[in-house]
């Protein structure tokens, strides 16, 4: 793996959020977001991590490690995530 691609799914693995959106990932691994971008999308592709299907309020995609996004969420984050669902 390149160490870009690595970089990049070190931080999506790492972060203490579940979803990050392009513009994080790029400020965290310190390479552009048009070195991001094709990585995020060849991960997707790959099935290793995940694009959400609603992006961010302004349009930006969201991604997560599929790794991360599979961990058992505890009762309070799950609560959480599913009123955050129904309050947009």
């Amino acid at each position: 793996m390149e160490d870009e691609s690595r970089r990049v799914l070190e931080t999506l693995e790492a972060s203490e959020y579940d979803w990050m959106t392009v513009a994080s990932i790029a400020q965290k691994t310190r390479l552009s977001e048009q070195q991001v971008k094709p990585i995020l999308e060849a991960f997707a592709f790959g099935n290793v991590v995940i694009k959400k299907p609603d992006p961010e309020r302004d349009g930006s995609p969201i991604y997560a490690a599929r790794s991360r996004y599979r961990r058992p969420a505890n009762l309070l984050n799950r609560t959480l995530s599913a009123l955050a669902d129904r309050v947009k």
